[in-house]
């Protein structure tokens, strides 16, 4: 399978369960809210994060081309395999169309290394 680093920097914001996440919405590019019970969570590019929030950043994104077909099984798992035996810590996106995997910045050529080494190929 191919896939490609996704430009910029990324941060996971952690917001209150009834927080409005409504400023987060018209951002551009990759931007991920997800609301449960106990959180809000917002993925979105570093430079967006207003000041005062509980922020993990530094994050780097490694979209798998798509669009991929709904009924593949194991797709995600033949990325996440190989970046676990590394030792790459993650964060993971499913969308309707792809699914995109978050690593430390530090972690980005190792987590490469590893995609490479089990036979995925970086386009650009």
């Amino acid at each position: 399978m191919e896939f490609r680093i996704l430009p910029g920097r990324y941060s996971l914001v952690r917001l209150e369960p009834d927080a409005d996440p409504s400023s987060f919405l018209n951002l551009t590019g990759f931007v991920s809210l997800t609301r449960t019970a106990t959180e809000v969570s917002v993925l979105c590019q570093e430079a967006a994060i207003p000041p005062a929030l509980e922020v993990s950043r530094g994050w780097l994104g490694i979209e798998l081309v798509g669009p991929l077909d709904l009924s593949l099984k194991g797709v995600l798992l033949s990325f996440l395999d190989p970046l676990a035996k590394a030792d790459v810590n993650i964060l993971a996106i499913s969308t309707y169309d792809t699914d995109t995997i978050f690593v430390p910045e530090a972690l980005l050529e190792t987590a490469i290394g590893a995609l490479q080494g089990a036979k995925h190929r970086l386009v650009a």
